[in-house]
């Protein structure tokens, strides 16, 4: 275990043609309120200007940053779990070379394993920037409710971890032995590996959330999660049949949440590439069926635990978009009407 006071952290910056971006990433990382015990800066292989930068980076702090370039390009999956394997830190984190940390991230995170002795995973709201670094939006708000704390295998399995978002944390903070004990990716996964990754590690081990929006993650035209829909409905598939063992073990309210958020947003992509007339399983009727007959098994008081994001996908499913924004829209105006009450008489 990680001295109480200065844990020994390592660093993984995984960079890939950044050059536009390398060098705010390696400072927020050189910057941090706690200082990394490492930083290991793992070049895939770039043809701009990525590794002439990261090498002046590594000038200036000779000590601390480690540059390393892999002789063949093998993607960001491979590349992260390929260094992993070798770092020295008792805590591990890790980035992307074209986004950012603020200064505080790894401090806030710490504190909240060193507050939450059970958790072994530490991680922080998430705020969008553009490619000039101009902050678009915050995956949470921090009006309704609080990020999900402890076990969190359900949020993850139905990504459905942020409001409003069909994203799961990132950039965590986690502790090496941990990691060993789970083990890295499953290589045959071409996409998708790292919501594949965090459902083995939520499955065993609990997690604590920050209190902070401290990672930055940037969305732009060269991005990886813009590329290839083909290919991450292909690991949609692939991660919803692996682990369908794990989620038959679930709650009958937890297992309904879970396939009815991951059987929609394959129906949705499915919808877009229009490869629907070729596989009425997905359906939005079909999900729909299939997942009311479980809804009627339900009892009255486990009604209570279907969020009401879940039933708008119910909704969604068979009723045309017009009536559904007529529904939405009403749910907005009462929870709006709600909080005012709330403010005017507390």
């Amino acid at each position: 275990m990680p001295s109480k006071n200065i844990p020994r952290i390592s660093v993984v910056i995984i960079a890939f043609n950044h050059g536009k971006y390398i060098s705010e990433c390696i400072e927020s990382i050189v910057n941090q309120t706690l200082s990394p015990f490492e930083i290991i800066i793992v070049d895939d292989c770039s043809t701009d200007n990525t590794r002439e930068i990261a090498k002046m980076w590594q000038n200036k702090c000779p000590n601390k940053i480690n540059l390393i370039k892999n002789s063949v390009n093998i993607g960001p999956g491979l590349t992260a779990i390929k260094e992993m394997k070798s770092i020295k830190g008792e805590l591990i984190s890790w980035l992307d070379g074209d986004d950012y940390w603020l200064p505080n991230k790894l401090q806030a995170e710490w504190n909240a394993l060193k507050k939450n002795t059970k958790a072994k995973i530490a991680y922080s709201n998430v705020f969008i920037v553009n490619s000039k670094s101009e902050t678009q939006f915050v995956w949470y708000e921090e009006r309704d409710h609080c990020l999900p704390s402890g076990d969190v295998l359900v949020q993850v399995l139905s990504r459905q971890f942020f409001p409003n978002n069909h994203s799961i944390f990132r950039n965590f903070l986690i502790y090496n032995s941990s990691l060993r004990e789970v083990g890295y990716r499953d290589s045959s996964l071409r996409s998708y590996w790292d919501w594949d990754w965090k459902i083995r590690l939520t499955s065993r081990f609990r997690v604590c959330y920050s209190g902070e929006a401290s990672v930055a993650y940037r969305k732009h035209t060269d991005g990886m999660s813009m590329k290839n829909p083909e290919l991450h409905l292909k690991a949609m598939h692939e991660i919803y049949n692996k682990h369908k063992t794990l989620i038959d073990s679930r709650s009958l309210s937890e297992q309904i949440k879970i396939r009815l958020n991951i059987e929609f947003l394959i129906h949705k992509q499915k919808k877009s590439l229009g490869l629907l007339d070729h596989d009425r399983y997905y359906t939005g009727y079909n999900i729909f069926k299939r997942n009311y007959k479980l809804l009627c098994k339900l009892k009255y008081h486990d009604y209570l635990s279907v969020r009401k994001d879940d039933f708008m996908i119910f909704l969604s499913l068979i009723i045309p978009g017009f009536f559904l924004n007529v529904i939405r829209n009403t749910y907005k105006f009462v929870d709006k009407i709600k909080r005012r009450l709330i403010n005017t008489y507390v």
